[in-house]
């Protein structure tokens, strides 16, 4: 039978740092899903960037994460 167990910050942790260090996609992949990292972006930094880069763009500086605040 298997018996679930509870994993430890400690571990969490050691799962962090390994994706931060061996794979990066998967360790930003771990950010969004947990915490959203559009959120850590203050919407007027993003206002003035894309003003600043907005010619010449394909995509906006938001790319395809989606909207701040989501």
């Amino acid at each position: 039978m298997f018996r679930p167990t509870q994993l430890s910050l400690s571990d969490a942790f050691a799962d962090c740092l390994e994706a931060f260090h061996n794979d990066k996609p998967r360790f930003l992949s771990m950010l969004e899903e947990n915490i959203g990292i559009n959120a850590l972006i203050p919407l007027s930094f993003i206002c003035k960037l894309e003003i600043k880069v907005k010619q010449g763009r394909m995509f906006p500086v938001r790319g395809l994460a989606g909207s701040v605040g989501q």
